[in-house]
């Protein structure tokens, strides 16, 4: 019972995922510009959500390579260190350039 029960829920997962994977896709072939944070941000997000598939795959066994089985994890990590990096530059050259933030009082 609780075995097929977790199936449905990893099922509906996967098509979420995939669904989320189609939207932030459409989202970024609107979002040419690569200097745009939306671009950037939806980049990020899409990786994410592949690292995630690949997680839900070794799950489901359609993934079996011992080699491979961290694989989501690690596509996690990166992401985070490029998320990290692209905010710290965004930072570093609003600072430079001494530009006001949004939520900064005038």
């Amino acid at each position: 019972m609780i075995e097929s029960l977790m199936l449905i829920f990893m099922n509906i997962t996967f098509l979420l995922l995939l669904a989320a994977l189609v939207v932030f896709g459409i989202l970024i072939l609107q979002y040419r510009k690569i200097k745009s944070f939306q671009f950037q941000i939806f980049m990020v997000l899409l990786v994410l959500i592949v690292s995630e598939m690949i997680d839900v795959m070794f799950d489901f066994d359609y993934l079996e390579n011992p080699l491979l089985e961290n694989l989501g994890s690690f596509i996690h990590v990166i992401s985070m260190a490029g998320i990290a990096l692209v905010f710290w530059a965004r930072f570093y050259y609003s600072v430079r350039n001494r530009k006001k933030f949004a939520d900064e009082a005038i």
